[in-house]
């Protein structure tokens, strides 16, 4: 509410707005950004992944005062989780537990040979891990900034309640 609140306060007539918010541990309530543009990161991968339908193309419509279909259903939850780094030097990542391991692709197909594709039938998926750090690059814990971040990996459920099960077991 707070997002559409402000933006018919700033009369956006239509388009794609962006909205963060951060909540203390006081439950206030902080505006960080509110912006006339799509989000970042993975946000429009993992809308993607769960609703099976594109933000791009959305978004060009709405651009183009196209009549859409505003009427959204998700298919599944889709969660992006940051791997944060401990202090040292970086030797190797491994998964320790995952239902169909392997580096993929956005498009869902393996980014490592001989590994199976991406399978929306499954229950569990690990989409996409990336590590953006190289071995032997000295790591610390207290990440200021994304590119702080050791990496980041995907992951989608049918349900809300597993994918958090899921991603703590990667």
């Amino acid at each position: 509410n707070i997002n559409q609140t402000i933006t018919e306060k700033l009369s956006f007539k239509n388009g794609i707005t962006h909205g963060e918010i951060k909540i203390d541990n006081n439950n206030n309530i902080y505006l960080m950004e509110i912006a006339a543009r799509g989000a970042g990161d993975m946000i429009l991968f993992l809308f993607h992944l769960s609703t099976e339908r594109s933000f791009e193309d959305l978004a060009i419509s709405i651009a183009l005062n196209e009549t859409i279909n505003s009427n959204i259903s998700y298919h599944r939850c889709a969660k992006q989780v940051f791997i944060s780094p401990t202090s040292g030097c970086l030797d190797d990542v491994t998964l320790t537990e995952s239902d169909k391991p392997g580096l993929r692709r956005k498009d869902g197909k393996c980014r490592a040979p001989g590994l199976p594709e991406y399978d929306t039938n499954h229950e569990n998926n690990l989409i996409e891990v990336v590590i953006g750090k190289l071995r032997g690059s000295m790591m610390a814990p207290d990440v200021s900034e994304s590119k702080g971040r050791l990496g980041y990996f995907v992951v989608t459920s049918e349900n809300a309640t597993d994918i958090h099960p899921f991603a703590e077991r990667i």
